[in-house]
């Protein structure tokens, strides 16, 4: 403020009006104003400065009405004085002539400026108040306040002052700098300051013009989805629109525009897309970085997927650079363009036409910017053919694909590929292509057919020698095949088969050639040759009359058996010789005259010896005993071996030779009948040839071995070559082929594979990375071929495709959201999880480890801490710094995070850190300084020796020796006593400092290190105690430095150790200072035990305490340290510590045990227990598993023993996984830990394939039998020579027949308890399921079992049907995961349930489809709730929230509705068994039952929390309630309890939205009419509630008759179904029906599709149909009578023949509905008898609806063709009766062949009538009626629009028939029975089902449908009355009259009476046209 006085009253009686003036103002507000003038100012009690702190309300207030009156008191430049005013506000008074004078400025005047402080917040209210520049004046106008104004505005940061100048002042450069600038310095100044200046300096006016700086602001907007509208975004457009810019914000600041870039929104998969607002886009890297949204294609983009992470926004359009890439915007497409052109305008010419035009066009044609044509390519041309469907030619230079050539057919006789033309166009779009696009077609000769040719030669006998059947074999036999004849004609061989010669009679003998023969039939027919007597034979009697030939042995189907009175007898003939007179050769003489002896010799008729053979030779050997020898082909029986012991060295069995004849008189036994001994095969030898086939590359095509892999699978196995040789398999294993270098390529086939050392050794061609591998480069020199994978052992690298991968897992957590919790809470989480953790099958984690934690420290940088067990490496302990006084290395926390990912490793993977060795020397008193040495040696990839020399007083020289860089050794010398080494330090080009030390005593120790060009050796000492290091260090000639010479004598070196224990205190960080007790208690032991138990202790250090209970970290150094005196350390320090403080002491073993299987019995030792804790036996223990105590229960048990504790889980399971731990207490603890995870090991699921076959007995098959396990185990079969594998086959081979049932046993190695058994079933003869299934082959109803799949338990089970399959009728396979959880949920405890639960919900969740889609999975997850709802109720264990929210999302998944068909399957069988033992609980014997009964009794086990817990199927809701309760659940079910009896209870609601698909809707009378309609609702209460309200909203508004229910599981037996005892229903209004009952449970709604129930309907159906029927029979009688009456005229025979079948159609199928109501209401249903009612009722009511249509089809045609047509009589008849009988017999037929066979054919409830629920076969009836219906409505229209326009034109005389609506009403009441068109009021009857009326006009118009066909049909027709009238006269008189008698002798005469009342008699009808004689004729 600026006061302006004269010079001559600058007086002190200025200052005093100037002090009255501002004293003012400290009176008013004496605790808030400071004020300073330039001369000090007195107030009379002290003195105060100009200074003010005006408070905030005061000061704001004081100067807006100060403002205000003086602005009030404004007038023509004139002022009230400022003096008066403030004279009467002090309550002084003024002269009055002051009040109002002229202002006069004084040109001699002095200027005072003085300063007020404010404190105020409304800084822009003062500035406006100041801007209008008041004028005060003082002292009666003398003194003038010339100007106030503010001058620097100050805010408070929080620990100072800003301090910022107004408008045109600024800061001095001094003040800038003194106190700092808080913005930029421009031209010696700033505009703001960090302070305020103590000085009470303020801003002053600025010279310098202010400077203005442009600046974007960026603003985001977030904006939660929910509450985003469409039109949100616009209005923020608009807004900015209508501002107004520039806006001025304050002095320093002003918008000059705004402009909106960038709007992101998420998309449908919550991902963000950000787009440009107009004008805006994004930069060309954005668009490619991020992706372009939709299809949008230019560049730059308008649109991107996500926000770019750099903050980048849209730019403007024209401050983005052009994309570089060249032309941005140009795709080429091709574009189809199918033209379809009708046949009957297309010509030929068109065609040609259009090929010109596309000629002549020119290209490229331009449509606009962005589109042009290049070029347009007429392809494919299709035209119908002679049958109507397509054939497309391909235009020239395009043609057809082979693969579409070959699906389509190629058109005429085209034979090469690709093809020009094919039948029809493709399915999938394709067209035509360009030829020389088009692959070549396999190179596979299209044309090859084989076929066998027939050459007879007739050679005549008389030019015929012996021998020219030998020379024509010697022929064939050199001839070389194949032969090729031509290009198309290749032989590729000739036999010999049959050569005929004749007789001595003339007739001809027939013998076939070598390995050929006759057939049985032709040997039966025409006589075997000779004495022969096998079949099949080698020659018969004449040649053949059916030409036909010898044929191949192996072709020809076994014969007949033999007549059955042959019978083969052994005889043994035994020959003793005596020894002396036997010679040497007699046994020779036998067997030579047995040899040379001809069989078969026939003794007689009846017997035949057919062979002798000479077995058993008995010599005695040099002792006298006997040695019994087997002649060649014989051989002893494994048993005869070992009883008589093998004679010689003879080791393989069965024998030869044995000791001794034995005493049962036994003798050797043929080889081939011996039973094979159970080592292995007697005298099989299994060889591998290898045949190696080499083709020339020139003859080689890519056919050649397609042809030989044929060719070997058409092979028939197993050959016999002759009686030694057999091939079992031939099989193609490898192929080489040359590659482009010439080089060979070795590629394995199917099922084979190279070794891994193959593969290793040669390479693996191409990419390929698996081993073993597939192919190889070049074939191995060794000649080893591919090998069956299944023989190939595993690589030894790893398992094969096993890779193990460590995952970096990097989580960021705000500072603002982390707790000191957090992290505990991670480490928590990963203790209790359960590892391995399987993703999927071919991902699994095996473990988690949490390893580094980085916090920022109070100056915002990061501090890494490292897990326990974790460290950082040396080299970034020591580049980035150690926290702390941390010293040791590798070290637990660093400054900051490595910048290359690096992360805290485990300790025992970490390097040793280099050895720092540090010598301290003290010399003697009389030295004159101290030398300390560090000497670090560093072993590196580039090897440095840094030696750094330090002496205490004097310059420190630093040499550093640097050797090449070549590879380091690290070595450590360890000098005994008295060792000598010379070391000697040699730097190539560095100066040397020579430092001599001279030790006093010995022994000496030189050390010589000497860097030169070879590797460098590092080198470690560590001397003894009594070592003196002597070190020399020899400069070069170049440089030299002042030798130190220390004392000769030096401390030995000084080491340092580090120890930590652990207190049971809760950690304090005071802990860590040193005034506090525990400090000082810990650090007085640790001082005293060091000293005492240390004997060269130097100094401890007590390091920190830190957290974990409380850790002590300490350091101890000394000269040296034995192992003894550590540990006495240890024990002193922690026993001491004792007496005062409870200690833990970690054990350094780890907990024992072993890795138990799932189910089996682990126990856990913990101990020993160290001596020196002084345990005397009263120790309690203590367990915990992830932290949590376990609690003894049946599962887990303790027990003590000497040494320690045990725990035993005597089931262990998977909740068992984790870290245990135990505590054994007394008055300290003694604690041990797992070093590891427990987990159990995977069962070994053992799996065999067949489980249980019968196998057809035929000897010489193979019977393959395979088994298999999962990884790591293998497996098998025992006493089977079969090496073990992880999948075996075993080939059983079966030697004779019949053979008795056997099992197979196949185990696991090494866990023989594993196992499985394959049991066969041997039988021969004829089976009806024998197509090569796996299930073997049986007869009819026999049953198979094999195993599930590889991840399953359990079995499948087949039966053999009647067509000769195998169907799986019941399938037990269970996925075995969730088969171990059911083996585990058996015994659950308290300990294990919130584990297993959580376990049970992964499971299902993620295997959701295999368990919905599969009822065994679904029956078995059933029972593990019910088997948890039994254990939580016996051992009385509370559920808390997480464990119901497992059980809620498991229990979800069961009921989606993916799951609806397995429930029915279920719901059906309903077998399962029941699974609840309390006896107060009621019985459940079906899966649903048992799944909800579980569920009711899991919620009355919830702790008394109360909680809401929401899954996407189930929603549950615990509270608690007093008197009454309401409450509305998911929308859809509201519950209310109006009085509950006053006391606090609890209330569990469970809302199921798709329970469903779990219940059946049956209810309590077994009618499955009713759909559950509501939601289903599970309540249960801890009190008693009598009453009880629902309201449930209807899901299906259609249905009607609502029904309040609740499952009863009682109900059928324990199957359960629903039950309405206790509920009534209340209201039923606006799709909301209320129930009340009166107790709790399971409640719901059934509902039933809209039925009238009236018994009007009733009456009107039955009294119609009898009448009908009625009327039909009188009906039929009188079309019988008059019938050959009315065949004169076709339209008059056709019409009754139609109305004759229409009549018999609806005659039959209402005595069938008669008949079917009759079935349908006895209370024994018969289902044959219902089906055939059925069928024949849906037979004959489309037969009536089908003779409708014929006769409405009839009229039409007689309407439209009024002169007659091209249709005779019999074509008509034929069309009625296929249309009439032959259309409805399909559509029955096909209806009850679909439906019939799965029971859905009639209707569940026992109806007879088609179903509709299950399999819709209603619509097989409904929709041909009401097409039916539809067509001959029309056809009625049609014939009346016909008949009008007819009526036109006949004689106007006819005044009867000028209404046109009689004509109308009388043709529509003659037609619509006939046309069924009231059986449309059908429609109405479903679209209004409520509509009472419209159900009894159908059924009165339809029952009575017969009836109206007599009435219009017959007794209405003229000329059957006339017929009838005329038969009434003749019966009469006998004579036929036209004059009319009187009266009739018979009934029939009223229908004369009649017709002459209706015609008259001489009035002639001269009507005409076909529709009137139709109806009446």
């Amino acid at each position: 403020m600026s006061l302006n006085l004269p010079d001559r009253y600058v007086t002190q009686t200025v200052f005093q009006e100037a002090q009255a003036f501002f004293l003012f103002f400290i009176d008013l507000f004496p605790e808030t104003y400071l004020i300073k003038a330039d001369v000090p100012l007195k107030r009379a009690k002290g003195q105060k400065t100009l200074r003010v702190r005006m408070a905030l309300p005061k000061a704001v207030g004081f100067v807006i009405v100060l403002l205000a009156i003086i602005y009030s008191l404004e007038h023509q430049g004139y002022r009230t004085s400022l003096n008066v005013f403030v004279q009467k506000l002090m309550g002084t008074k003024a002269s009055d002539s002051h009040a109002r004078e002229k202002r006069v400025a004084s040109l001699e005047s002095s200027v005072y400026v003085f300063q007020a402080v404010l404190d105020l917040s409304d800084l822009d209210r003062l500035r406006a108040n100041l801007s209008t520049n008041p004028v005060i004046t003082l002292i009666d106008g003398l003194a003038v306040v010339s100007n106030i104004k503010a001058t620097t505005v100050c805010y408070s940061n929080g620990t100072d002052f800003q301090c910022r100048c107004e408008e045109s002042l600024a800061w001095s450069y001094n003040n800038c700098i003194t106190y700092g600038a808080c913005d930029a310095i421009i031209g010696d100044t700033c505009g703001c300051i960090n302070a305020l200046p103590v000085d009470d300096q303020y801003c002053q006016t600025n010279s310098t013009p202010p400077v203005t700086v442009d600046a974007d602001l960026i603003l985001e907007v977030n904006i939660p989805v929910s509450s985003l509208s469409p039109f949100d975004i616009n209005v923020v457009r608009d807004t900015l629109r209508l501002f107004s810019f520039p806006y001025t914000v304050n002095q320093t600041l002003k918008v000059t525009g705004v402009n909106l870039t960038t709007v992101c929104n998420p998309n449908s998969t919550g991902a963000l897309q950000c787009q440009c607002e107009e004008q805006f886009a994004w930069s060309c890297d954005q668009c490619n970085t991020y992706g372009v949204c939709g299809n949008l294609t230019t560049l730059p983009c308008g649109c991107i997927h996500g926000l770019p992470s750099d903050g980048g926004l849209c730019e403007p359009i024209t401050s983005i650079a052009p994309c570089p890439t060249s032309p941005p915007f140009t795709v080429d497409a091709d574009l189809i363009l199918e033209v379809n052109i009708p046949v009957s305008s297309l010509s030929s010419f068109d065609l040609n036409v259009v090929r010109e035009t596309l000629r002549l066009f020119s290209f490229h044609y331009t449509v606009n910017q962005t589109f042009k044509v290049t070029g347009v390519n007429l392809t494919t041309v299709c035209n119908p053919n002679s049958t109507g469907a397509l054939q497309c030619q391909c235009e020239e230079q395009f043609a057809w694909s082979c693969d579409q050539c070959n699906t389509y057919g190629v058109c005429g006789n085209l034979t090469t590929l690709p093809c020009g033309c094919i039948h029809g166009l493709p399915s999938d779009g394709g067209l035509c292509e360009p030829i020389t696009s088009i692959a070549p077609c396999p190179t596979s000769p299209p044309f090859t057919v084989d076929a066998d040719l027939i050459l007879e030669v007739n050679i005549p006998v008389s030019s015929l020698s012996p021998y020219v059947i030998n020379v024509v074999r010697d022929t064939l036999r050199v001839f070389s095949f194949p032969y090729t004849v031509n290009q198309t004609l290749k032989v590729t061989g000739v036999n010999l088969t049959t050569v005929c010669n004749p007789n001595s009679t003339g007739a001809l003998q027939c013998q076939c050639e070598e390995q050929f023969a006759w057939s049985c039939d032709q040997c039966n027919t025409y006589g075997v040759c000779g004495n022969l007597t096998t079949l099949p034979c080698g020659c018969i009697h004449g040649l053949p009359s059916d030409g036909g030939l010898c044929e191949p042995i192996t072709s020809i189907a076994p014969c007949p058996t033999s007549p059955p009175f042959t019978v083969d007898a052994d005889l043994i003939l035994e020959v003793n010789i005596p020894v002396s007179s036997l010679s040497p050769y007699v046994i020779n003489v036998v067997r030579d005259t047995l040899r040379v002896f001809s069989f078969p010799y026939t003794v007689n008729q009846t017997l035949k010896v057919t062979g002798v053979n000479l077995t058993t030779v008995c010599n005695p050997n040099s002792t006298g005993a006997l040695q019994c020898q087997c002649e060649e082909q014989f051989a002893w029986s494994c048993e005869q071996c070992n009883t008589y012991g093998v004679c010689g060295n003879l080791t393989t069995l069965p024998c030869g030779c044995i000791h001794g004849l034995p005493s049962d008189g036994g003798l050797c036994e043929p080889i081939t009948s011996i039973a094979p001994c159970p080592t292995s095969p007697p005298f099989t030898v299994d060889a591998d040839l290898i045949l190696e086939v080499n083709i020339p590359v020139s003859s080689l095509s890519s056919f050649d071995i397609n042809v030989v892999r044929d060719t070997l699978r058409l092979f028939s196995f197993p050959y016999t070559v002759n009686q030694t040789l057999k091939v079992t398999g031939v099989n193609l294993t490898t192929v080489c082929n040359p590659n482009s270098t010439g080089a060979l390529q070795c590629q394995c086939e199917e099922q084979f594979a190279w070794s891994c050392d193959q593969c290793n050794t040669y390479g693996v061609c191409g990419n390929l990375t698996t081993l073993p591998c597939g192919c190889i480069h070049g074939l191995p020199s060794d000649g080893g071929l591919c090998e069956p994978i299944t023989s190939i052992a595993p690589c030894p690298t790893s398992p094969p495709f096993t890779v193990d991968a460590d995952l970096i897992l990097e989580v960021n957590i705000p500072v603002s959201s982390l707790s000191s919790f957090d992290i505990n809470v991670v480490r928590d989480t990963l203790r209790v999880f359960s590892f391995p953790y399987t993703v999927n099958q071919t991902l699994k984690v095996t473990g988690v480890n949490l390893t580094t934690v980085c916090n920022p420290n109070s100056t915002g940088a990061l501090q890494c801490q490292c897990e326990e067990q974790f460290a950082w490496s040396c080299d970034q302990c020591n580049t980035y710094g150690v926290c702390g006084n941390l010293t040791t290395l590798p070290c637990g926390c660093i400054h900051g995070l490595p910048s290359d990912g690096g992360l805290c490793e485990p300790i025992t993977s970490i390097a040793p850190c280099p050895v720092t060795t540090t010598t301290t020397m003290t010399p003697t008193p009389t030295s004159p300084r101290n030398i300390t040495i560090n000497t670090t040696i560093t072993p590196t990839s580039t090897p440095s020796t840094n030696t750094t020399i330090t002496p205490t007083s004097t310059p420190t020289t630093n040499t550093t020796m640097t050797p090449t860089s070549t590879p380091s050794t690290n070595t450590t010398i360890t000098p005994t006593s008295s060792p000598t080494t010379n070391t000697t330090i040699t730097p190539t080009s560095t100066p040397t400092t020579n430092t001599t030390i001279t030790p006093t005593s010995t022994p000496t120790t030189n050390t010589t290190i000497t860097p030169t060009s070879t590797p460098s050796t590092n080198t470690t000492i560590r001397p003894t105690s009594t070592a003196t290091t002597n070190t020399t260090m020899t400069p070069m000639p170049a440089a030299s430095t002042t030798p130190i010479a220390p004392s000769p004598t030096m401390t030995p070196i000084v080491e340092e150790r580090k120890f930590s224990f652990v207190m049971d205190l809760d950690y304090d960080p005071a802990f860590n200072n040193p005034s506090n007790n525990v400090y000082q208690a810990v650090n007085d032991t640790i001082q005293e035990q060091s000293r005492k138990h240390i004997s060269t202790f130097k100094s401890a250090t007590l390091t920190r305490f830190r957290s974990g209970s409380t850790i002590v970290d300490y350091s101890v150094t000394a000269t040296s340290f034995g192992d003894s005196e550590i540990k006495a350390l240890e024990i002193g320090v922690f026993t001491k510590l004792a007496e005062n403080f409870t200690m833990i002491f970690d054990s350094p073993t780890s907990i024992q045990f072993d890795p138990p299987f799932l189910g089996r019995s682990v126990t856990l030792t913990c101990g020993p227990i160290p001596t020196f804790l002084n345990f005397s036996g009263s120790w309690t223990a203590e367990w915990r598993h992830n932290g949590d105590l376990i609690s003894e229960d049946s599962e887990h048990s303790f027990a003590k023993t000497s040494e320690g504790a045990t725990l035993t889980v005597s089931r262990f399971i998977e909740a068992d996984n984790g870290e245990y731990e135990c505590r054994l207490k007394e008055g300290s603890i003694f604690r041990q830990k797992s070093n590891k995870v427990v987990f159990i090991k995977d069962t070994p699921l053992v799996q065999v394939r067949p489980l249980r076959q019968k196998v057809k007995c035929e000897v010489g098959k193979d019977v393959l039998l395979m088994c298999s396990v999962n990884s790591p185990y293998k497996v098998e079969f025992k006493d089977q020579p079969i090496d073990p594998a992880q999948s075996i086959t075993f080939s059983f081979k079966i030697e004779e027949c019949p053979t008795p049932n056997l099992k197979f046993t196949c185990q696991a190695v090494n866990s023989t308890s594993f196992k499985n058994e394959i049991t066969l079933e041997f039988s021969t003869g004829v089976f009806l399921c024998d197509g090569g299934s796996e299930f073997g082959v049986g007869n009819l109803d026999e049953r198979a079992e094999v195993s599930c799949g590889s991840d399953e338990v359990g079995k499948r089970i087949a039966e053999c049907q009647s067509n000769g399959t195998w169907k799986v009728v019941e399938e037990n396979c269970v996925l075995k995961l969730i088969q171990d959880l059911l083996d585990q949920s058996q015994f659950l405890t308290n300990n294990s349930l919130a584990a297993f639960l959580r376990e049970l919900r992964n499971v299902t969740l993620r295997f959701r489809n295999e368990v919905v889609e599969s009822s065994p999975n679904i029956n078995a997850t059933v029972e593990i709730l019910n088997n948890v709802a039994n254990i939580t109720s016996s051992s009385n264990i509370l559920i808390n929230e997480t464990e119901i929210e497992d059980i809620l999302f498991t229990s979800g998944v069961l009921t989606e509705d993916e799951s609806k068909q397995q429930w029915d399957f279920l719901n059906t069988k309903s077998t399962a068994k029941s699974l609840v033992t309390n006896r107060n609980v009621p019985k459940a014997k079906s899966a649903s039952s048992i799944f909800l009964l579980s569920l009711e009794r899991i919620t009355t086990n919830l702790n008394n929390n109360s909680f809401e817990i929401a899954t996407p199927s189930i929603i549950l809701n615990k509270t608690t309630f007093t008197d009454n309760f309401s409450g509305d659940f998911n929308s859809s079910v509201e519950i209310d309890i109006p009085e509950a009896n006053g006391r606090n209870k609890s209330i569990t609601v469970m809302t199921f939205s798709s329970m469903d698909n779990v219940l059946p809707p049956r209810d309590k009378v077994n009618s499955t009419l009713k759909v559950i309609n509501g939601k289903v609702t599970l309540v249960q209460s801890s009190g008693t509630v009598n009453n009880i309200s629902f309201a449930f909203d209807i899901i299906n508004d259609t249905l009607g008759n609502p029904q309040c229910v609740f499952w009863n599981f009682s109900l059928f037996d324990g199957l359960g179904g629903w039950d309405d005892k206790g509920c009534k229903l209340t209201f039923n209004v606006n799709n909301t029906v209320t129930c009340t009952c009166n107790h709790l449970t399971s409640f719901s709604i059934l509902m039933s599709p809209f039925a009238p129930d009236s018994p009007v309907l009733d009456y009107i159906t039955y009294a119609g149909v009898v009448i009908s029927m009625v009327s039909l029979v009188i009906c039929l009688i009188i079309e019988a009578v008059i019938w050959r009456k009315i065949r004169k005229s076709n339209t008059s025979y056709l019409r009754h023949v139609s109305i004759v079948n229409i009549a018999l159609s609806l005659l039959i199928a209402n005595i069938w509905f008669i008949i079917a109501a009759a079935i349908s209401d006895a209370d024994v249903k018969n289902k044959p008898a219902c089906i055939a009612a059925t069928f024949f009722i849906h037979l004959f009511y489309l037969a009536l609806f089908f003779w409708m249509l014929a006769s409405a089809l009839l009229l039409l045609y007689r309407t439209v063709s009024v002169f007659g047509g091209d249709l005779s009589k019999h074509a008509l008849l034929a069309i009625g009766f296929c249309m009439g009988y032959g259309a409805p017999l399909i559509i029955a037929i096909v209806t009850i062949a679909v439906t019939a066979p799965s029971g859905a054919y009639i209707r569940e409830t026992g109806v007879c009538w088609l179903n509709w629920n299950q399999s819709k076969a209603l619509l097989a009836f409904v929709i041909p009626a009401l097409v039916i219906v539809v067509i001959n409505l029309g056809i009625l229209l049609v014939v009346l629009y016909k008949m009008l326009r007819r009526r036109a034109v006949v004689d106007a005389s006819q005044a009867a028939e000028k209404n046109a609506v009689v004509v109308i009403a009388r043709t529509v009441a003659f037609l619509t029975p006939f046309f069924g068109l009231t059986w449309g009021l059908g429609v109405g009857t479903m679209t209004d089902p409520h509509n009472e009326a419209i159900h009894i006009s159908f059924a009165f118009f339809n029952s009575l449908q017969g009836f109206f066909i007599l009435l219009f049909g017959t007794l209405l027709d003229k000329k059957v009355r006339s017929e009838i009238a005329l038969m009434s006269q003749t019966s009469a008189s006998g004579t036929r009259s036209t004059s009319g008698g009187t009266s009739s002798s018979n009934g029939l005469g009223i229908f004369r009476l009649w017709r002459r009342g209706r015609d008259g008699y001489n009035l002639p009808s001269n009507e005409s046209g076909a529709s009137h004689s139709y109806v009446n004729t």
